[in-house]
């Protein structure tokens, strides 16, 4: 018999590392943007394991990955922004059916109030610079990163889900992966 904490913390553990990876060295950046797929390894963890390890999970890879790769040097208002990410992930996929309308809810209120408006506060606050001048490049983001999103977390996160599931590799409880 499996020793369920155990493997929830080995999973979560593992897929935190991979989203640092994903995050701070497979990432593209530009001026005041960055394209990245290191929101994946945490939807998935909020589709299995809840908003509460999804925005634990999202927090702590924000400050391990901003402690082992610093850029600019650590801003505790990213770490806010990631743990709103993964609870606002979690709210909406864990334990509910796959719809398209619950992960383009969750993208897009974590494409447009957490990614656009908090985080260019926060990079307003960091860089000394104004706000509009922010938002106005980073609206370039939000025209590509939602979609990127949908499409990596429908056709990505659930399938790899229900592999891990049927392999017995991921213990999934109660879970409505159709």
């Amino acid at each position: 018999m499996h020793n369920k904490p155990i493997l929830r913390i080995v999973y979560i553990s593992l897929l935190i590392s991979i989203q640092i990876i994903l995050t701070r060295c497979l990432s593209i950046s530009l001026p005041f943007i960055k394209i990245t797929f290191g929101f994946l390894p945490s939807v998935i963890i909020a589709i299995v394991y809840g908003p509460i390890y999804s925005s634990v999970s999202f927090g702590l890879a924000s400050f391990i990955g901003a402690t082992l790769f610093p850029v600019t040097g650590y801003f505790v208002g990213f770490t806010i922004s990631a743990f709103l990410s993964g609870f606002i992930f979690g709210v909406f996929l864990y334990k509910k059916p796959k719809q398209v309308w619950r992960v383009l809810c969750s993208v897009l209120i974590v494409s447009i109030v957490i990614n656009l408006f908090i985080n260019t506060l926060w990079l307003s606050i960091v860089l000394g610079q104004a706000y509009r001048c922010i938002l106005a490049w980073r609206i370039s983001k939000l025209l590509i990163m939602p979609f990127i999103m949908f499409f990596a977390i429908w056709y990505m996160c659930y399938p790899l889900i229900k592999f891990l599931k049927l392999r017995k590799i991921l213990a999934v409880d109660d879970h409505p992966l159709n």
